[in-house]
């Protein structure tokens, strides 16, 4: 666990803490409540820690506190310096008790099942994954449907691994268990519940 705070790297937070977390809040719940359709963030003048998207950056802003470990699998002193001066947020070393993790590298992803997946019970409980993928388009089309989609939609983000994709089918039959995850790039994201369904074309 990081419990040290480098301040010469630490990066700007919310000019309007209370404002901006709400329309970064917006936009977040709007994204899983309709997976799929990409989602443009407002423009907030905010300052980035290196290889970091701005929609993740702000959405942890927006979302995390001292009681929501963040994992961040790799070395990004900026980045965790930051988040843990901005909201207190213990920042972990390995996903197992995580409630947010930053993939921004897949070279340095966890497996789902080393992820908490929640409990029956408590399937609130589950890590939320905020993943770096290079673009929207171009890459392997996958068709989504499920709560929140009208019929189908297809996406074809680039740069998620063959293997994400397995993975997520191979723990669907844990639901209400499993994990919800934001796709993200730059200061856009796009929701993907665990209650969607995708289908390789």
């Amino acid at each position: 666990m990081h419990s040290t705070i480098d301040m010469a790297a630490v990066m700007p937070g919310f000019a309007n803490p209370v404002l901006d977390a709400q329309r970064v809040s917006r936009c977040l719940l709007f994204a899983l409540a309709r997976p799929g359709l990409v989602q443009d963030l407002p423009e907030m003048g905010l300052c980035v820690p290196p290889a970091t998207d701005l929609a993740a950056y702000a959405a942890f802003l927006a979302l995390a506190d001292h009681g929501t470990p963040i994992f961040l699998p790799a070395a990004n002193e900026a980045l965790a310096s930051s988040l843990r001066f901005h909201t207190g947020s213990p920042i972990l070393d390995h996903p197992d008790h995580a409630a947010f993790a930053y993939i921004g590298d897949w070279r340095d992803a966890p497996g789902l099942t080393d992820c908490p997946l929640g409990s029956v019970h408590s399937p609130e409980q589950a890590v939320t994954l905020f993943l770096s993928v290079s673009a929207f388009s171009d890459g392997a089309e996958y068709r989504l449907s499920g709560p929140g989609i009208d019929n189908s939609i297809l996406i074809a983000p680039s740069g998620l691994p063959d293997d994400f994709w397995t993975q997520r089918a191979a723990i669907a039959s844990l639901f209400p268990r499993g994990v919800d995850c934001y796709l993200t790039c730059g200061s856009q994201l796009m929701g993907l519940p665990r209650t969607t369904v995708a289908e390789k074309i």
